[in-house]
């Protein structure tokens, strides 16, 4: 599974691992910070792009704009 199957996966609820990337289907995560999660069955994004002001590192900015792809909603973090 790659790291965008796993962003998948947590689109349709669905587990799933790749790396650094993981999901039970309702939050997914790259490495411990929580990038997504879903309420009321609907996907929201964490924005920790650079763009956003909160960068944590090149991989997790990746793992977020896929979950971005996805989300129905974006949230930049307070």
């Amino acid at each position: 599974m790659t790291n965008r199957e796993v962003v998948g996966a947590w689109s349709r609820s669905e587990p799933g691992q790749a790396g650094s990337t993981r999901t039970d289907g309702q939050t997914l995560w790259s490495y411990l910070l929580v990038i997504g999660r879903t309420v009321e069955g609907r996907k929201v994004a964490l924005d920790y792009r650079a763009r956003a002001g909160h960068f944590k590192s090149s991989t997790t900015s990746k793992h977020v704009s896929f979950a971005v792809d996805v989300a129905d909603t974006i949230e930049v973090p307070a």
